[in-house]
């Protein structure tokens, strides 16, 4: 699961907005921060149910969800499978000492350790490649090398392209926003 939290310290005019919202009462500030995120989770379960399939990603969009954090905010959850870099960044193996990326279709959703289980003898070939320490794999009678994996130190993760960016996510915060105190005037 996913927290996203939107940071609005630097802009002064959404800051004012919020003001504005407070001065009706300070529950009305964690609502509309609710409405906020609510409008960010529904734009997140668009995104998603359009990347298509089956029903992968119409599944993934259930879990994106707007809960109330506070008296003063909300946040945006996403509980997508394997999104752990929600604003991409760098992935280091855990326990091991390097991460295996298949390269082989035969490698595909299987670990080193059941190639070796299978009787082969799989050896490193060492790469001068920077975050690479090698290219794993195992060689035939013939002399031939079957490359299944590389072995890196570290992989960097894009962004998911999917999920509202922060800049959007203010955009979306300024029209709710305007819409709810305009709300709070007319009542």
């Amino acid at each position: 699961m996913v927290n996203v939290r939107i940071n609005i310290k630097g802009d002064k005019e959404l800051h004012a907005k919020l003001q504005r919202v407070r001065a009706y009462g300070e529950k009305h500030v964690g609502q509309a921060c609710l409405v906020w995120g609510q409008a960010i989770a529904i734009e997140d379960r668009k995104r998603a149910r359009a990347k298509g399939g089956r029903s992968f990603w119409r599944d993934q969009a259930r879990r994106i969800r707007a809960q109330r954090h506070g008296h003063d905010g909300a946040a945006v959850l996403v509980g997508i499978e394997g999104l752990h870099h929600h604003e991409g960044g760098d992935i280091f193996p855990s326990a091991a000492k390097a991460l295996t990326i298949p390269i082989a279709p035969e490698a595909k959703g299987k670990r080193a350790a059941e190639f070796e289980l299978g009787g082969r003898d799989l050896f490193v070939l060492p790469s001068h490649l920077t975050d690479t320490i090698g290219v794993l794999g195992y060689a035939e009678d013939d002399g031939v090398f079957h490359a299944l994996f590389v072995l890196r130190s570290k992989v960097h993760h894009d962004p998911a392209p999917w999920l509202v960016e922060a800049d959007q996510a203010l955009r979306i915060g300024h029209a709710e926003l305007d819409r709810f105190a305009a709300k709070l005037a007319a009542a």
